[in-house]
């Protein structure tokens, strides 16, 4: 007699949804950093296009949502004011607002894509992210 056992492990509790699928054509990458864990935030919209985030209401919930993205974890510093160059092309998103718990900026409130609210790239936002999943406290 053969037994199959299947183990599925979800990062929520039992009592909670199934794990949120976020099927979305939303993409997120760092450019111009020291490392892979920093850089100007750039999105690419496989409907709107690319281009960089505003940094008008960029704090350290937005930055971490980038973070979970790219599977870094949580983000040690949300930047502003092109602290990592400043992008070329159209500066794609702003007035960002995430909660910290979404897993896709996507799933934030923003302005939507493509506005023209922030046109001038002196403002990229930028992230720092901790180089693991976990943050280890003393």
């Amino acid at each position: 007699m053969t037994l199959d056992v299947f183990l599925f492990l979800f990062p929520r509790s039992f009592d909670s949804p199934l794990p949120h699928c976020h099927c979305t054509a939303v993409k997120v990458s760092l450019k111009d950093g020291n490392s892979p864990y920093e850089g100007r935030v750039e999105i690419s919209h496989d409907k709107y296009g690319k281009g960089s985030v505003c940094d008008t209401d960029w704090d350290v919930k937005d930055a971490s949502v980038v973070c979970k993205m790219l599977g870094y974890g949580a983000a040690k510093e949300a930047t502003g004011k092109a602290s990592f160059g400043e992008g070329k092309g159209r500066v794609f998103l702003t007035n960002v607002d995430c909660t910290g718990l979404e897993y896709n900026i996507d799933d934030c409130r923003h302005s939507g894509y493509r506005q023209r609210s922030c046109i001038h790239h002196r403002k990229d936002a930028g992230v720092v992210c901790y180089q693991g999943l976990c943050k280890v406290i003393n």
